[in-house]
């Protein structure tokens, strides 16, 4: 199975502290060593994508796929993920009388 957690968290942490930022190519690399083939780090990506937890910026091209630095990016559920407080949604959802 090519669904790796720990990938998955190091994807996250490494989005998160460049945050707001893009990522750059010297972040990128330790991510292509710890998936061990790009198939496995494409379809995390596109996990993590589906979970609207990051936007991948991949785009599939014949049979393969381009992975757009520029728009590989933590979202605000990412962010709430890591931080696991239920983000701004939980304070925003709480009554008080």
């Amino acid at each position: 199975m090519k669904i790796n957690r720990d990938l998955q968290n190091s994807i996250l942490k490494i989005l998160s502290n460049v945050y707001p930022n893009n990522i750059h190519r010297e972040e990128w690399l330790p991510l292509l060593s710890v998936a061990g083939d790009k198939d496995t780090l494409v379809a995390n990506l596109l996990y993590l994508e589906e979970h609207k937890l990051l936007t991948s910026g991949i785009t599939r091209c014949v049979n393969d796929y381009m992975i757009n630095l520029g728009q590989l990016r933590i979202t605000n559920r990412g962010l709430d993920f890591l931080l696991n407080d239920g983000g701004v949604n939980a304070i925003l959802g709480i009554e008080t009388d």
